[in-house]
């Protein structure tokens, strides 16, 4: 299960998935910030096939071992799974 969050660049997973799954991130570590303003330097991995309602993507995933850590699915990997675009041009600030 996932959080879907249209605001976060990465997909971020617990670690303990890649070790269930018997992978080592072998990507460059990225630096996030929160939306509270807390940074977190994650590993990452530039391959990670994921099933996302039914549809499966091979996309660039950060892991977290942070034990306050939620799942995370990214804007970049909704775009990319369902291939539909994000028009901001009618969004409501508030």
């Amino acid at each position: 299960m996932f959080l879907v969050d249209t605001g976060a660049d990465y997909t971020i997973l617990p670690m303990s998935a890649a070790t269930a799954a018997g992978m080592t991130p072998s990507g460059p570590s990225v630096r996030l910030r929160a939306a509270r303003g807390a940074t977190f330097t994650l590993p990452t991995h530039p391959a990670v096939p994921l099933l996302i309602e039914g549809y499966t993507n091979t996309l660039p995933v950060a892991f977290s071992t942070g034990p306050a850590f939620i799942t995370i699915l990214g804007r970049l990997e909704i775009v990319e799974t369902f291939d539909i675009g994000l028009d901001i041009s009618h969004w409501h600030w508030g």
